[in-house]
């Protein structure tokens, strides 16, 4: 996905990001200067699972790593015909500065979501 500007959309609690009328992803506060940035992907899914959670007939799969120091969740689903990443958390802590999450952003979109 390109996007030439990421704008902030300032909620409270919330700082969402987008790309124009698309919404990319959300800051979420929760306390004690821990935020969690969820960014929306849609991608293969090409990762080990850790762990998973069945949903009606949807199984969310679930991978958690650290990068860089930061602690990410990979989240997806497999509805028995395909797998998909839908979803990125990342764990901030700390004064989080929008060049930082949006850096963050650029560079989970540009590593997980292809141009058509």
């Amino acid at each position: 996905m390109r996007c030439e500007s990421i704008d902030v959309i300032d909620r409270g609690e919330i700082r969402e990001y987008t790309c124009g009328n698309t919404s990319l992803a959300r800051l979420l506060s929760l306390g004690n200067e821990e935020r969690v940035l969820s960014i929306d992907v849609v991608a293969p899914w090409n990762l080990p699972i850790d762990e998973s959670l069945r949903v009606g007939d949807v199984q969310l799969i679930y991978r958690k790593e650290v990068i860089n120091g930061l602690e990410w969740e990979f989240v997806g689903y497999d509805d028995g015909s395909r797998r998909e990443l839908i979803s990125v958390r990342i764990s901030v802590r700390g004064i989080a500065e929008d060049s930082l999450i949006k850096e963050l952003i650029i560079n989970v979109l540009s590593k997980y979501v292809k141009d058509p």
